[in-house]
């Protein structure tokens, strides 16, 4: 992804996006596009993980891999995914204030 605009955008100071809202964008393909396919069609060379993978080229196996386990756990639980895993302790931005 690094084409010219990127380059320039770097350049001129301009911050990308952070990591948590690089996880939403996952989420959003995961979600929209994908469908939220059953953790079976997640995997091999045209499982879910791979196409996200080649999509955005930024996110590793496991980042993805872990995005996907994160929203289908805030599905089961009916609340919206907000980039951090509910089911792990710490992982909220709230849970760190005092």
């Amino acid at each position: 992804m690094n084409d010219d605009r990127t380059t320039r955008n770097r350049l001129r100071g301009v911050p990308g996006p952070s990591t948590r809202e690089a996880r939403i964008a996952l989420y959003f393909f995961y979600f929209h596009t994908l469908g939220c396919p059953p953790e079976s069609a997640w995997y091999g060379k045209d499982g879910a993980i791979s196409v996200t993978m080649r999509i955005f080229p930024a996110f590793g196996y496991e980042s993805t891999r872990r995005v996907f386990k994160a929203v289908d756990a805030c599905i089961a639980l009916g609340i919206k995914y907000e980039g951090y895993n509910p089911l792990r302790s710490g992982s909220h931005p709230f849970d760190h204030q005092n």
